[in-house]
């Protein structure tokens, strides 16, 4: 990418200015990587305290298993699953994990008191996108798939997804994460209709908004 840079600064299409921006901001983003820890190491250690979970306190048979949302710095990790039993049951299983890589906690997600927007439509504002509530989720979806957000006690609502395999080689920040999902991504299409608060780290991205901003837009 350096040199990428430095050809189109020689053949003139961007300024030094330019280029020594543009460097600066590869070089955070390269710097930022290298101190995460490692996404793939932690989603296999993961799934493994997971199904050992099950198991130890015979919640049933697991009939699919998924990542589901990450926080990942270089200190510490943590990662949701969401376990699929044979029964159809789904439950929810979060994993902590330290700067080591050893599990410090897990446990299920408790169930969340109802919180329902009663009487208030949500619609359809964001364009391409569909926007549906029941109880205490609301749901997203577009053509790049369905989201689940929580509505948060402060009236915001939380949206995660884990994109590790999708582009390989590639890893989320600040800057570049709109270009890795495209245009017509939900996360994208959101962000540039409503306020929205970005977390972008390596295989994971997290984005956070007002309730209100979905309901009451104009």
């Amino acid at each position: 990418m350096k040199d990428i840079i430095r050809m189109n600064q020689l053949a003139g299409l961007i300024t030094e200015g330019q280029a020594r921006k543009m460097m600066q901001i590869l070089n955070e983003s390269q710097s930022l990587n290298e101190r995460i820890l490692d996404s793939s190491r932690l989603k296999t250690s993961g799934e493994k305290s997971v199904k050992d979970y099950v198991l130890d306190n015979n919640l049933g048979s697991i009939k699919d298993i998924f990542l589901s949302g990450s926080r990942i710095s270089s200190n510490e990790a943590s990662l949701t699953f969401t376990i699929t039993l044979s029964t159809g049951k789904e439950i929810k299983i979060t994993t902590q994990f330290d700067g080591n890589y050893n599990l410090i906690d897990i446990k299920p997600e408790k169930s969340k008191p109802t919180t329902t927007i009663s009487g208030t439509p949500i619609p359809n504002k964001i364009k391409g996108v569909k926007i549906n509530i029941e109880g205490n989720d609301i749901t997203f979806s577009g053509r790049s798939g369905e989201y689940i957000g929580d509505i948060n006690a402060d009236g915001t609502i939380s949206l995660e997804l884990f994109y590790g395999d999708e582009e390989e080689g590639e890893e989320f920040d600040q800057y570049n994460w709109k270009d890795i999902l495209g245009p017509n991504h939900v996360f994208v299409r959101i962000a540039n209709s409503i306020p929205t608060k970005v977390e972008a780290l390596g295989d994971s991205l997290g984005i956070n908004f007002k309730a209100s901003d979905v309901i009451n837009m104009n």
